[in-house]
């Protein structure tokens, strides 16, 4: 059965989700697909995810595994995950995402279609709690630079939206578990930059990501902890394209828009001198301007001065620098609203 229906690894990192979790299993059991292994590493829930898995205790394809060691997180629960799968390709599957039920069987006929490619990729569609009320794609392709778009907050996939060959991936991974948030962003960035061969595939989407308030393993992105990660996220993404000579025109804006977006969570910290500190380091690694440095170091010292946006002047004001600065700095990785499902 392997040649004709090779194994999947399904790897899916949990903490304190059982209803959700529930969902996402149910979503897996239907597949038409029959040769697949779902790996569950728990990172030390605390509600009743265990009682809740007593439900599939006669589903040996499901693998409970209990987060390994003190640091926990969603990065190391997948580098677990990836340790232990035996399967031949593999997807990265939240904890709270569904999959449709010939997810598997489309994924692996592609991918076994066109050997050559390291991974391919699936178009997601966004929901909250119960689809299809939100209806919207995650993203699509559009032409543009595909790193550029990871770097402006502007992904084309998601975690699940990939199918992987367990080789390529593991080329490319462990996940940093020092980074406290964007790992998707980072794994898939790393994979960009030395060249995996991968396609986005133009069928109907095969999963659904949930965007809800719930708890989620990798919440907090902008306390103080998470704004040093993403600077040493960032520092490296720097390092990698520059000693690549991958530092187009292009990415270095869209860098140096990522970085202005951590300063802007810095003033949120009411930490004006260290959002000062961080953007004077983009002027040195030259990402930008002169003019937009500058400019950019005004629109800082505003921000930290009128964080009310009521007033008339202030938000006339913003305005201004809405048109100084370029758009790419002011996405906030919210591309994917506009997409509607055709």
């Amino acid at each position: 059965m392997s040649e004709l229906f090779p194994l999947v690894s399904i790897i899916t990192p949990a903490k304190n989700r059982a209803a959700l979790l529930r969902e996402t299993i149910c979503s897996v059991l239907v597949q038409s697909y029959p040769n697949w292994e779902m790996l569950i590493i728990d990172d030390a829930s605390t509600d009743n995810t265990v009682d809740m898995l007593k439900e599939f205790s006669s589903e040996k394809r499901i693998i409970y595994q209990q987060r390994k060691g003190e640091t926990g997180g969603a990065q190391v629960c997948r580098n677990q995950g990836i340790e232990m799968a035996n399967g031949k390709y593999l997807i990265l599957l939240d904890s709270d995402d569904l999959l449709t039920e010939t997810c598997l069987e489309k994924r692996v006929k592609y991918i076994k279609e066109h050997n050559d490619l390291d991974f391919a990729v699936f178009p997601t569609i966004i929901f909250g709690w119960e689809y299809p009320d939100y209806d919207t794609y995650w993203n699509l392709p559009n032409g543009k630079d595909e790193i550029s778009r990871f770097l402006n907050w502007d992904p084309l996939w998601q975690t699940a939206s990939v199918i992987w060959k367990k080789t390529s991936l593991q080329s490319v991974s462990p996940f940093n578990e020092n980074t406290l948030s964007f790992q998707d962003i980072e794994i898939h960035i790393k994979a960009l930059l030395i060249g995996l061969k991968h396609q986005f595939v133009s069928t109907d989407t095969d999963n659904f990501h949930r965007e809800h308030e719930g708890e989620r393993i990798g919440h907090h992105t902008h306390n103080t902890e998470h704004l040093y990660s993403h600077e040493r996220l960032l520092h490296t993404f720097y390092q990698q394209l520059n000693e690549k000579e991958m530092l187009t025109r292009q990415r270095k804006t869209s860098l140096a828009g990522f970085y202005f977006r951590v300063c802007n969570f810095w003033i949120q910290q009411n930490n004006l001198e260290k959002a000062k500190e961080l953007w004077h380091q983009v002027s040195e690694m030259k990402l930008t301007s002169n003019f937009t440095y500058f400019t950019a170091l005004l629109y800082f010292n505003y921000l930290s001065l009128n964080k009310k946006e009521d007033i008339p002047l202030i938000s006339r004001l913003r305005y201004v620098f809405y048109k100084l600065l370029p758009p790419d700095f002011f996405l906030f990785n919210n591309t994917w609203k506009k997409l509607k499902k055709r």
